[in-house]
């Protein structure tokens, strides 16, 4: 691959990658809503910001330590599969595509065990403000 090429697949995998990346969020603002004190939207932040006891939090934030840390992990090399999409002097769209929908489902499945974990950790009060915030 020459220069050119890798440097468009290398900016590609970068933009990728990037999208995936962790937020600065303080989680835990205790507000009650979807959004995150940061403005981060999602259940791990709206969980987060429910009325919790010290030992959920806690609890939580392992959880949430280890999906960041494991994410890392998940994301080294992850670019290499889709550089197959470049050859004879082509770029493969449905190549790349194909790749790049394969480490996002991997990923998606990642973080739906997380919150699943988090979740369980939730009373049945809780899991309905949960509900009715997220409406």
């Amino acid at each position: 691959m020459n220069k050119k090429g890798f440097l468009i697949a290398a900016l590609t995998v970068a933009a990728t990658l990037s999208s995936a990346a962790p937020m600065k969020c303080n989680m835990g603002g205790g507000s009650g809503g979807m959004v995150g004190a940061c403005g981060c939207e999602g259940p791990m932040p709206a969980m987060m910001n429910l009325d919790l006891t010290n030992d959920q939090r806690i609890e939580m934030q392992k959880i949430m330590k280890q999906w960041h840390m494991d994410r890392m992990k998940m994301m080294q090399g992850k670019g290499k599969p889709m550089l197959s999409a470049f050859h004879d002097g082509k770029f493969d769209r449905q190549t790349f595509i194909a790749k790049h929908t394969q480490m996002a489902t991997n990923m998606a499945n990642k973080k739906a065990d997380v919150i699943e974990k988090m979740y369980s950790l939730l009373t049945p009060v809780q899991k309905k403000a949960l509900e009715t915030n997220s409406k």
